[in-house]
């Protein structure tokens, strides 16, 4: 009788310990690109900052919850916005910090959750399903890198992007 439970109590563990191991591998969190300016420039308030834009993407099947961003392996960041495309195109730092163009939007990092890419293709002048998404962090000084620390089925990982400026 014991062995009729015991066994797929142990089977339900050696599964759950193996897809931990295969998320542990697998971060669901994809970076396609990312950029930033060498020189500090305006935002929309007319502050001066140095802006660096990553263009993550969902990999998994369930959705990705941003927590908190970090640069420069410690410092805490003027503001980080996630910016959120409708249209086809990804979200550049130009559109964060110029004139919005229709199908972006910017907001906190924890209002949207990062869900997989849609399965429908793209239709022009259709603004209802966001597309792409970019996580825009100002900072007062030279971004070197940034760390995304996020969620995924309420299992924290952290993705570390290290931003190359082209001056080395």
């Amino acid at each position: 009788m014991k062995n009729k439970i015991l066994i797929p109590v142990v089977l339900i563990i050696i599964l759950f310990f193996g897809f931990l191991a295969f998320l542990v591998m697998n971060p669901p969190l994809y970076i396609r690109g990312h950029g930033t300016t060498v020189e500090p420039i305006l935002d929309k308030e007319g502050n001066l900052y140095v802006v660096a834009g990553v263009n993550p993407e969902n990999h998994g099947f369930a959705n990705i919850k941003l927590k908190e961003v970090i640069v420069n392996d410690s410092y805490k960041p003027v503001k980080v916005e996630l910016g959120l495309s409708r249209s086809n195109t990804m979200v550049m730092i130009a559109e964060a910090v110029g004139e919005t163009r229709e199908g972006f939007s910017f907001h906190n990092i924890e209002d949207y959750p990062i869900k997989t890419p849609p399965k429908q293709e793209y239709e022009e002048g259709v603004f209802d399903t966001i597309r792409e998404y970019g996580i825009i962090v100002y900072h007062d000084d030279e971004i070197k890198n940034v760390l995304i620390k996020y969620s995924y089925l309420g299992i924290p990982f952290k993705q570390l992007v290290v931003i190359n400026t082209g001056e080395d």
